[in-house]
């Protein structure tokens, strides 16, 4: 199983070049006054947001997260300080001969009974803006260029070890999965518009999105099936097959790469949020639920789509494709598929374009003023299932306290990943900077690395004068201006 390994591999890849970051950056949407950045977990928050004008100049995130294999006694920043002159070595080959590698990092498998999964993100937001008008409205703009790539419910069958292991010409079966990567930017207008209630607020906002396709990429198994078959080493047999699958083709050529729009589509962020007023004003309770990355990109420039079904035995020797050396073999590599699995080069060819849904999500937010300067904050990401090909997100469930004051900010955010993994986050604001990762201790504490998070932002939150901003416009049924933060 060479290529699972290969997609592996180019994930960590993929990871180090945009620069190991985070899935939810918690740090950069909690609070009423995460502003742009906070737009991108709930549109509604922008109503809740103490300035009348919120500008980003740069924010920026990735991430990496998978349980199909990890470092040995490993951290980000040890691995980054020996970039260098960094030696990677499989498990297979140090476990055989440790004293040929003494200082090699070592890249393992996990072997257990799970299905394996591999999520990655990575984003950069440039200048974007939010503005507070009068008459409970808002008015904004969000611009930004995102990596997106996931791979859920890969067989367990497929496990490099436990395939590795098995003996030749013993069946075993393989259920439907999925995987795709995409590159893409997306230009959003955001409104919102605030109602007040008997307790507090109601708020809604729509943050509706061009979206520019790049590069994508995806793989589908469409069939259960009961009877694939390791016939020696590689090879592998299977008695029938229903694959799918779709990639540009711009970038397949040798460095340099260009940026080739390929594709375009249209997206949407909706959200809702209540507040209740309490001992401190803005409010002391705020309960939010969103519909996030609601839309697809339709690639038909540069594209192509195979379909490969048989209904026949399929055997696949794994030495015909030795040749594969990098991107520019991808085209090769199909038509040589084609031919062994339906006896012609180009009978898999199906189309020169295909569609990929944006990683949709439900999330639930709620946040409990304990003190003016001490929240507590809750939340659930819960990806949506679709029905055609989509660039799905990993589940998460936080929790968080956070401590604010006028020229600073501290939270350490826990998160339950995907409902396997637990991470302890830290993120710290000073000024108009936000830095923080969601899975700390990975940065300094050698362990099983398989993945990790940091993100950036510089983003302004400001009043127009010096009475302006909704913290200091009178709080319903109390006396009083607010005061607000001011850089």
């Amino acid at each position: 199983m060479r290529w699972i390994k290969w997609v592996v591999l180019s994930g960590f890849l993929l990871w180090n070049y945009f620069g190991v970051q985070a899935q939810e950056q918690w740090g950069l949407r909690l609070g009423a006054t995460s502003g742009v950045n906070g737009l991108a977990l709930n549109p509604a928050s922008s109503l809740s947001n103490p300035f009348d004008v919120d500008f980003n100049l740069l924010s920026n995130y990735s991430f990496l997260e998978t349980n199909y294999a990890f470092f040995r006694n490993s951290s980000i920043l040890g691995l980054g300080l020996d970039l260098g002159n960094l030696e990677v070595v499989t498990s297979i080959k140090y476990d055989k001969e440790p004293q040929a590698y003494p200082h090699a990092v070592i890249f393992d498998f996990v072997d257990d009974g799970r299905k394996r999964y591999l999520f990655g993100a990575a984003a950069l937001t440039g200048p974007s803006a939010l503005f507070h008008l009068p008459g409970g409205h808002t008015l904004g703009w969000v611009v930004r260029g995102r990596l997106v790539m996931s791979g859920q419910n890969v067989p367990n069958n497929l496990s490099y070890l436990r395939y590795d292991r098995r003996p030749d010409l013993d069946p075993f079966p393989v259920h439907r999965w999925e995987m795709s990567i995409q590159t893409l930017s997306e230009v959003g207008l955001h409104y919102g518009h605030q109602w007040e209630t008997a307790t507090g607020t109601f708020n809604a906002a729509l943050t509706a999105k061009y979206l520019s396709g790049y590069e994508g990429f995806y793989f589908e198994n469409n069939r259960d099936l009961l009877a694939y078959t390791k016939v020696t080493g590689d090879t592998i047999a299977a008695e029938k097959m229903d694959l799918k699958f779709g990639y540009t083709r711009s970038n397949l050529g040798a460095p340099p790469f260009h940026l080739v729009r390929n594709g375009a589509g249209w997206g949407a962020d909706l959200g809702v949020e209540w507040t209740w007023d309490g001992d401190f004003d803005p409010y002391q309770w705020k309960l939010g639920v969103s519909l996030l990355d609601l839309g697809a990109i339709r690639y038909s420039k540069n594209a192509v789509q195979h379909h490969a079904v048989s209904s026949k035995p399929v055997v696949l020797p794994n030495g015909d494709y030795d040749f594969i050396q990098s991107p520019e073999d991808l085209d090769q590599m199909v038509r040589l598929f084609s031919y062994q699995t339906l006896g012609d080069s180009a009978a898999s060819f199906v189309a020169n374009e295909f569609r990929l849904w944006m990683p949709m999500a439900l999330s639930v937010q709620a946040e409990y003023g304990l003190f003016p300067f001490l929240w507590v904050h809750g939340a659930l990401v819960q990806r949506i299932p679709l029905p055609g090909i989509s660039t799905e997100r990993g589940n998460s469930i936080l929790f968080a306290p956070r401590f604010e004051r006028r020229w600073i900010a501290a939270g350490l955010p826990l998160t339950i990943y995907n409902l396997e993994q637990v991470r302890v986050g830290a993120f710290l604001r000073v000024g108009p900077l936000v830095v923080g990762t969601d899975h700390f201790p990975a940065f300094f504490i050698p362990g099983k690395l398989s993945g990790g998070d940091f993100y950036l932002s510089i983003h302004w939150p400001f009043n127009l004068s010096a009475g302006g901003g909704i913290a200091n416009r009178p709080a319903k049924g109390k006396k009083g201006n607010v005061k607000c933060y001011s850089f």
